[in-house]
């Protein structure tokens, strides 16, 4: 297997290296390609459009992995990829889905009964919810994280998580769902158009977004749910609270507007009692044809 040359030392070289095409070759084994997107002080890393590279004899393969992130202790070589070396010869190890994954977008303020309506969704009509707050606090929580202080940071102060991070977890709870799954509730994402923009790049070639159910509420109906929810969040206090309407109005709002352009919106009043907030959300999808 030829390697591309010349390899770099250490992690200060690849300082140099930002958004270029890199490979890696890590302890356990792995060959990983991609743009190398971020460098911390401890040598960790985030791949831009990665794939795994396998390699049987002269042959190659290449098995998309999306964002990846690499800590720096794994690396044993790391070197910029020449194009003109590419392998002549290449295997296909790895066959796409035929089939995108079906979503849809759940948005709303805070409070607004996403969870509620999604667990409904997912028990009578067979979705996976995939909430990006509760898969941000379950990597927060995670024993090893090394996003764990920033997520902290982000939600105690109701700003939004780098979307790198969000589309890595929201990637890897689809992949683990299985195949039977009738399709994805991405809850609470995209929140910006950070996150837009980053779900076109890592996700629109695996999912078909059908539309975006959006649950209105009046937001003193929403601070009132958030206050009484005693879940022990931290970021359910009054403060917080009201740093993520802001945030909501500012940077969630217009996304929905966004969609709202391409037809794409499906409003439901979501200040209404559980079950007629779910009866008007049975016929959103109905009408969709699920």
């Amino acid at each position: 297997m030829e390697l591309p040359e010349p390899f770099l030392p250490g992690a200060i070289s690849l300082l140099d290296q930002l958004d270029k095409k890199m490979l890696l070759w890590l302890r356990d084994g792995k060959i990983l390609v991609g743009y190398l997107r971020t460098i911390d002080q401890f040598a960790n890393l985030v791949l831009h459009n990665t794939v795994e590279r396998i390699h049987v004899d002269n042959y190659y393969g290449d098995i998309e992995r999306g964002i990846y992130l690499v800590r720096g202790e794994n690396v044993v070589l790391a070197g910029e990829v020449d194009e003109v070396k590419r392998p002549n010869n290449l295997v296909q190890v790895f066959r796409p889905c035929d089939e995108l994954h079906n979503v849809v977008f759940v948005l709303g303020p805070p409070g607004s009964g996403k969870g509620t309506t999604c667990t409904k969704i997912h028990e009578n009509l067979g979705f996976a919810h995939l909430s990006a707050g509760d898969l941000l606090r379950a990597e927060r929580q995670r024993a090893g994280s090394q996003f764990g202080e920033l997520i902290e940071s982000h939600i105690r102060n109701g700003t939004i998580v780098p979307v790198e991070i969000t589309c890595k977890l929201i990637e890897n709870a689809m992949l683990a769902a299985g195949d039977e799954i009738r399709g994805f509730l991405v809850d609470g994402f995209p929140r910006n158009q950070d996150n837009l923009d980053g779900w076109q790049r890592e996700m629109a070639d695996k999912t078909k977004v059908h539309f975006v159910l959006y649950l209105s509420a009046p937001i003193d109906v929403c601070v009132k749910r958030c206050l009484g929810r005693g879940q022990g969040r931290s970021d359910d206090n009054e403060e917080s609270i009201q740093k993520r309407i802001i945030t909501y109005n500012d940077q969630t709002f217009p996304i929905i507007k966004h969609y709202a352009d391409l037809n794409m919106v499906r409003e439901v009043d979501g200040s209404k009692p559980v079950d007629e907030v779910y009866a008007d959300v049975e016929n959103v999808f109905k009408a969709a044809g699920f």
